[in-house]
């Protein structure tokens, strides 16, 4: 199967979109996947050893069209923040392809030939139906995720706020939070998007930083207490029995922090600006001290074998 997978990134959305077309695509070592972007940075490292065409800044339907006809591709995907009404349909009928959406947004239509949203939108327990797949159910994880093995002693705080950060949230955890807790251990893993920390907010000895050279997932088994936006890593500490304390970039982020808190599995703790430091503190450190029993299972770990075996029905 030939596949074109249409996504961006960069310090304004991320990197989550990205990494879930990685691990997805993980599971099907027969695909041949070109990844068609729109980025602000080129060079990033995240990208070495990929099949990607950079797009230019408008993203336009002709060159991706172009870059389906040169992959010889089966299938599209396309996974955006937001979709413009209109843009689906188009995509489809000018490339001539079957197209898989995934979304963020309530905002798929009848133009995909199967849409997923994974997240704790709002209503999300009841909207599912043949051609959309909705709820953690579907949620991608890593293989090194599944395969991994938590640590009976797990140590420690990990902080982890997305791919880009924007609302810097690494460095104020790590002056509201962790300056307060000396006797805790804290990892804080900083995406390859997010703007540099200076040296002065990196001093607590208590603080340890981490970036693409080490492997989040190792970190994350061995964590005792998982701090994260609500994007991937929430889903990720979840399926480990984890009770993340979640902070939102913005509201649609808060939507799912809201919803997946209703359900028990996470702790909302505010939407940027309006963030509750101390308060959080004080979650961490009872975390910390007693972590609270296993919440409920959002996430099982089958959402991309689901996906998959659907997109195989539908590129037969």
């Amino acid at each position: 199967m030939n596949v074109v997978v249409r996504l961006d990134v960069s310090r304004a959305i991320g990197t989550g979109h990205w990494r879930r077309m990685g691990h997805l695509f993980e599971l099907m070592p027969g695909a041949k996947v070109t990844f068609a972007v729109k980025t602000d940075d080129l060079d990033n490292p995240l990208f070495a050893g990929q099949s990607v065409r950079f797009l230019a800044s408008d993203g336009g339907l002709d060159a991706l069209c172009a870059t389906c006809n040169d992959a010889d591709a089966d299938l599209l995907v396309l996974d955006f923040l937001k979709y413009p009404p209109g843009l689906v349909e188009r995509a489809r009928d000018e490339s001539g392809r079957k197209v898989l959406t995934f979304h963020e947004y309530a905002d798929w239509d009848g133009a995909s030939d199967l849409a997923v949203n994974y997240n704790t939108f709002d209503g999300f327990e009841a909207a599912g139906s043949a051609r959309v797949l909705a709820g953690p159910r579907y949620c991608i994880l890593n293989r090194a995720l599944l395969s991994g093995v938590r640590r009976p002693d797990p140590t420690g705080v990990l902080a982890a706020f997305g791919g880009s950060d924007p609302s810097a949230f690494s460095a104020t955890f790590v002056e509201r939070v962790a300056t307060r807790l000396p006797n805790i251990a804290f990892t804080i893993h900083k995406g390859p998007f997010a703007v540099p920390v200076s040296a002065a907010r990196q001093r607590p000895s208590n603080v340890r930083w981490t970036g693409l050279e080490d492997s989040f997932f190792d970190l994350l088994l061995s964590a005792r207490v998982g701090v994260s936006a609500a994007g991937n890593s929430m889903y990720e500490m979840m399926y480990l029995g984890l009770t993340p304390l979640v902070l939102a970039h913005n509201e649609h982020q808060a939507e799912f922090a809201r919803n997946a808190a209703r359900l028990g599995a996470c702790v909302y703790c505010g939407e940027h600006p309006d963030v509750d430091w101390e308060q959080l503190a004080e979650r961490v450190q009872a975390q910390h001290e007693a972590p609270p029993e296993p919440p409920q299972r959002l996430v099982d770990g089958l959402g991309a074998q689901r996906i998959v075996e659907r997109l195989a029905a539908l590129v037969a």
